[in-house]
């Protein structure tokens, strides 16, 4: 009988728990000079129990003075009456790593929206060049839907709590300790749920993974070992 208990304790601290996600999304529209300040790619707001993101995809402008991304009741952060809270944490930087104006960004990008906002009071997402006051692009957020579910992405696990894995946002790198050193099968995800590249095999105890080669954005690191297996996010600036 105490073997029996045994085994329904430990079922259950390995069950995986899953969060159902949902989404609004939306396509880019250029702001207050489309022609000299194109703007264009999808944003989606994603949320599930674990927090809510807005990430651009197939993302491209120019840089500006201070490009800063904000959720808005309106389509404009200046209207009066209306009201915005800022997601971004810093100038969005370009492809070169800075701010230099005219430079292009390419890079998809992803911003954490800060806990206890209700998502449903905003219904854009806004990038205002703040110092100039512009416009400069604009995403009108559809209603909320269950259709963004990407798989993998649905379902936050850690069933492998022997492994730890750690995002070092100053030196771009992800380290898992494998103290055990278990054989993990180690791969990377993008937002869309797409794998990056082949699955790495290892037992280290200590594992150093480059991400410096990825585009600024949120990624998924899947680990597996024995049957079992942990998803982290990853954010790369």
């Amino acid at each position: 009988m105490k073997k029996t208990l045994l085994l329904l304790v430990l079922a259950v601290f390995t069950v995986p728990v899953t969060s159902a996600q949902q989404c609004r999304v939306g396509t880019f529209v250029a702001g207050d000079f489309p022609g000299t300040y194109p703007c264009s790619g999808d944003a989606d707001l994603i949320f599930n129990d674990n927090g809510k993101e807005v990430n651009f995809t197939n993302f491209s402008t120019i840089q500006g003075i201070t490009l800063e991304v904000f959720l808005s009741t309106d389509d404009r952060v200046d209207n009066a009456g209306g009201s915005h809270i800022k997601i971004s944490t810093q100038q969005l930087q370009d492809d070169n790593g800075g701010t230099d104006m005219g430079d292009a960004i390419t890079n998809d990008q992803a911003f954490i929206v800060p806990a206890g906002v209700d998502i449903n009071d905003y219904q854009y997402v806004i990038i205002q060049c703040t110092s100039a006051n512009v416009l400069w692009g604009r995403v009108q957020l559809g209603t909320v839907s269950s259709t963004c579910d990407p798989g993998i992405l649905s379902v936050v696990e850690n069933d492998l709590p022997e492994v730890s894995i750690f995002n070092d946002l100053d030196t771009d790198k992800a380290i898992i300790k494998n103290d055990l050193n278990l054989p993990l099968a180690i791969s990377m995800y993008n937002i869309s749920g797409q794998e990056l590249g082949n699955k790495q095999q290892s037992n280290e105890n200590s594992i150093t993974l480059d991400l410096s080669s990825l585009s600024a954005g949120l990624y998924f690191m899947n680990v597996e070992s024995q049957g079992r297996r942990q998803i982290k996010k990853l954010l790369k600036k």
